[in-house]
């Protein structure tokens, strides 16, 4: 029960299609820079790449982060759910700011991931 609790205050929450909880470890982070084509230990690339998202770099951060609990969550039905999103700005800022919130939270716990 404890492990479940702290499972969970792990992540942040996100409004998408439904409400949806993000969280990021080493493998997601990998599946990342495999979808993004980024070598690995290049966090500077990484972090530029969350600086400037567009709908194909958010859905693949969103998607990395979402994988842990919905594994059957594809690349691009992530995608399709931010398209619906498009022209409504505010709302993909604030999926951006929870992404970049469960980065920093999973960095608290797993360490630079440009050491992996």
């Amino acid at each position: 029960m404890e492990k479940e609790k702290r499972r969970i205050k792990e992540t942040i929450v996100v409004s998408l299609d439904k409400r949806r909880r993000l969280k990021y470890s080493k493998d997601s982070y990998r599946e990342i820079l495999r979808n993004l084509q980024i070598p690995k230990g290049n966090g500077a690339l990484v972090e530029r790449k969350l600086n400037n998202l567009d709908i194909r770099y958010l859905s693949v951060f969103l998607w990395a982060g979402l994988n842990w609990e919905d594994p059957l969550l594809h690349l691009v039905k992530v995608e399709n759910i931010l398209l619906q999103f498009e022209k409504d700005l505010i709302k993909l800022k604030k999926i951006e700011v929870a992404v970049v919130q469960a980065l920093k939270l999973a960095l608290s716990t797993i360490g630079e991931y440009s050491n992996n």
